[in-house]
């Protein structure tokens, strides 16, 4: 026998000896008293199936009881080993936990699928992958162009930062984008200008955008989508700047922000402001 394993058996010495009696002592007292309940006769089956249920419990509870007041250090001491290592495998495994748990939270809500374009911490691209400690882009860059970029995002950072799904109303979007009007311009007439070449670019758009998503929105319990070319007007310092906001097919935004803003500059290049309000500006 290994020294180690005598050497245990001779400081757990006295905590056996009690384990035992506590032991006896228990068999001794649950066969005492389910003796004298089947003993007694003037209680019908159901009510001495109920005692010796009871005494079963008890006697259990004495048992667990006593194994905890004999033992109690020892089971401590495994309690706080067992947390110990539990915490370190936690920080250990830190990253992969949070990856599963993304991609739990990515099936679950459905935010995305394959094939969606999304935007995830300030990245954008169209999914063409999802794994599950991780999420593949195809990058969308500047001007809505595709870099040819393949970026592969952890899936914990789904559980830190928002999701924008611009393919969730299917095949078309609302784009919204900004044109700075130069100092002297003449804003209304540009807003006017603006809006009119909005409508003749994206007139074919307007229909099928208001019939795709008002089916959409009907799936969600929204109301009807207004998706009309609308211009706002939003100050900025000594220029202004117009917001405008177009219905587009959702993989055609680049190109139709850029017909937009071409063909808005050259019918506004020499678009001034009226004299006596470039007095008033100059003053």
């Amino acid at each position: 026998m290994p020294a180690w394993f005598q050497q245990m058996l001779e400081s757990s010495k006295g905590q056996l000896t009690a384990f035992g009696l506590l032991v006896v002592f228990t068999l001794i007292l649950r066969a005492v008293l389910l003796g004298a309940i089947r003993r007694q006769s003037q209680l019908d089956p159901a009510a001495r199936l109920r005692w010796i249920a009871g005494v079963r419990t008890l006697t259990l509870i004495l048992l667990w009881a006593g194994i905890v007041t004999i033992w109690g250090t020892e089971l401590r001491e495994f309690v706080i080993s067992i947390v110990v290592l539990a915490s370190a495998l936690v920080v250990a495994t830190k990253e992969l936990i949070l990856g599963v748990l993304g991609a739990f939270l990515r099936t679950s809500s459905r935010a995305f699928e394959v094939g969606d374009r999304i935007e995830i911490d300030g990245t954008r691209g169209d999914v063409i992958d999802t794994r599950l400690f991780s999420t593949t882009l195809l990058e969308i860059g500047a001007g809505h162009q595709r870099t040819g970029r393949k970026i592969t995002i952890p899936n914990a950072l789904l559980l830190s930062k928002p999701i924008a799904n611009e393919t969730f109303t299917e095949t078309y979007v609302l784009h919204t984008f900004e044109v700075e009007l130069r100092k002297g311009e003449d804003w209304e007439a540009a807003e006017n200008r603006l809006r009119e070449v909005a409508r003749e670019v994206c007139a074919d758009h307007e229909e099928p955008a208001a019939q795709s998503m008002n089916a959409v929105g009907r799936r969600h319990g929204l109301t009807d989508f207004s998706v009309s070319p609308r211009v706002t007007v939003h100050p900025s310092g000594e220029s202004v700047k117009l917001r405008l906001r177009v219905p587009t097919p959702a993989r055609e935004r680049g190109p139709v922000e850029q017909l937009i803003t071409r063909e808005f500059l050259r019918r506004s290049s020499h678009l001034q402001v009226p004299e006596k309000e470039a007095e008033s500006f100059e003053e």
